[in-house]
């Protein structure tokens, strides 16, 4: 992170300690937060990046401190950075200053300060998107599965919409993990987020995709998922990274016109489509590995229901 040390602060040989601490407290909290290799860690490698070529860019006049990161928190309010994205990427700037005072490179008082910032206040939730029945059979049927590439991508699009996976997740998916349980077909061992390990029963549908694309690539181990070139060939054994999932998914959301939709809006499609058809909330909290009932609450959403409205639950008789 060198270049995204500010340079006022490289002109001193204060500045320059300062400057050393900044980047070995900003490589701590990296590792702290899980690394390169954790969900968690890239986020907070990106907002410290971002937060880094802000400060570089001001004139050093304001010392690190809480009017800084106030500073810095008001310019993404104005870039028209969304409250949610903002308070999480105050996390890792309050982490951050942890480090350097822990370092001596800050007064104690002056982190205390800073962690204290509070986030922007979120008005409402936002709550993404969600396909209807007929856009989703659309878009899974939009590949072309007379080559290799339309069966993947079907079958990346369908495993999506059918088990509520993250993007990261399925690309992480590997054979093995596709095994019969109590009778039906599951993704079992699913790493999602803080490492928490669950399966996911999955439909007919979802499988027949699978197997399809797994038979026409003769896959029989390894990562199911895997890069395809022009000439219809798999270019190596090694997985799609969660990036090239994001892009499979954008390529046909576009065709489709569908351009605000993203692969976590799949997922959002798998809890309120399941929900509809009368699955019970706990359920699909599973299948998404969600800690909080709640947080799954916001994928489904909430629509008022005039054929099956909480009054015709309250039986009462009246007495002629």
């Amino acid at each position: 992170m060198t270049s995204d040390i500010p340079v006022a602060l490289t002109t001193s040989a204060d500045a320059l300690s300062f400057a050393g601490a900044l980047q070995v407290a900003a490589a701590t909290v990296l590792v702290r937060a899980g690394g390169s290799k954790s969900l968690t860690g890239r986020a907070y490698a990106r907002h410290l990046a971002d937060f880094l070529r802000w400060y570089a860019a001001q004139d050093g006049s304001t010392p690190f401190s809480r009017a800084l990161v106030y500073q810095w928190r008001e310019s993404l309010v104005e870039r028209g950075i969304s409250a949610s994205s903002i308070n999480q990427g105050l996390t890792p700037i309050r982490a951050l200053a942890s480090e350097l005072a822990l370092a001596g490179a800050i007064p104690e008082p002056i982190a205390a300060g800073i962690e204290r910032v509070k986030g922007v206040q979120q008005r409402g939730k936002r709550l993404g998107n969600w396909l209807t029945e007929q856009q989703i059979n659309a878009l899974v049927n939009l590949p072309n599965c007379q080559t290799r590439k339309g069966l993947r991508d079907r079958a990346i699009l369908v495993t999506l919409i059918g088990s509520g996976l993250r993007r990261y997740e399925l690309a992480a998916l590997d054979v093995s993990q596709i095994q019969m349980r109590d009778g039906r077909w599951t993704l079992v061992d699913i790493a999602g987020k803080h490492h928490k390990i669950r399966s996911v029963p999955i439909n007919a549908t979802v499988y027949v995709a699978l197997r399809a694309w797994l038979d026409a690539a003769h896959i029989t181990a390894g990562s199911i998922f895997r890069a395809i070139n022009r000439g219809d060939r798999m270019t190596s054994d090694a997985a799609m990274t969660p990036q090239a999932v994001r892009d499979v998914v954008k390529r046909y959301v576009c065709q489709l016109n569908l351009d605000a939709v993203a692969p976590h809006d799949l997922r959002r499609t798998f809890a309120k489509t399941a929900h509809r058809n009368g699955v019970p909330l706990e359920q699909i909290q599973l299948s998404l590995g969600h800690e909080s009932i709640d947080y799954t609450a916001l994928y489904v959403g909430t629509e008022q229901d005039f054929q099956h409205a909480p009054s015709d639950a309250i039986v009462m008789h009246l007495d002629e």
